[in-house]
């Protein structure tokens, strides 16, 4: 039912069961920790690939795990810039063990 016969975008059950599991985090008041895990997650993948990264190469593996487009740019600009088109890991994520 939507307006002028525009078919609503198909949403896999893994995002719909990420978005309950954020909905139920955001009511009990753990949604900080959660957060600081996707960071951490975040911190771990740049690592993985020479701290270097695309918005596409990053919406592909994160996109399950947070459904919240703004929270997921906001934890990326904690942790990234843009250069060209590529998003590039702050210098001080970019070594050693990730304990945030």
């Amino acid at each position: 039912f939507s307006a002028g016969g525009q078919k609503a975008p198909v949403v896999g059950s893994s995002a719909l069961l990420a978005r309950i599991r954020e909905r139920k985090q955001a009511e009990s008041g753990d949604a900080a920790p959660a957060a600081e895990q996707l960071l951490t997650r975040m911190i771990d993948h740049f690592r993985e690939f020479g701290n270097r990264r695309t918005s596409a190469q990053l919406v592909a593996r994160f996109k399950a795990e947070c459904a919240d487009a703004l929270l997921f740019k906001q934890l990326l600009r904690q942790v990234a810039f843009q250069e060209g088109g590529t998003w590039v890991l702050h210098d001080k994520y970019a070594d050693g063990p990730t304990s945030r």
